[in-house]
């Protein structure tokens, strides 16, 4: 298994240092895409978000749900409730000066 990234944007977010020390934990289904440019328009606005997940293990992989959507050009990976990112490091997107790119790692309840 060679190490993936994958990618989840909000718009006009900002994660508060809480989130940077500790990590934090989506309640909810959580929808990522293997394609960047998908998730890039998603979060198109004055403060984007972009987070990039990496997976380094099948363990630490969503469902690809392509197959049932109703988009499947988005290449959706899907993770369950309760999915715990933890940063890794933070860097800033290119002539975005508020935009972030965190990367972080997932890890969800079994």
């Amino acid at each position: 298994f060679e190490t993936r990234y994958l990618w989840r944007g909000l718009r006009d977010r900002v994660v508060p240092p809480s989130f940077l020390r500790s990590g934090g934990t989506e309640v909810a289904c959580m929808s990522t895409s293997m394609d960047l440019d998908v998730v890039a328009s998603y979060a198109l606005s004055r403060t984007p978000l972009l987070f990039r997940i990496k997976v380094d293990s099948p363990m630490d992989l969503g469902a690809e749900i392509g197959w049932l959507s109703v988009f499947p050009t988005e290449r959706e990976v899907l993770y369950p409730p309760l999915t715990f990112l933890k940063p890794m490091f933070t860097q800033h997107i290119k002539d975005v000066p508020d935009g972030k790119v965190i990367t972080v790692k997932p890890s969800f309840p079994t």
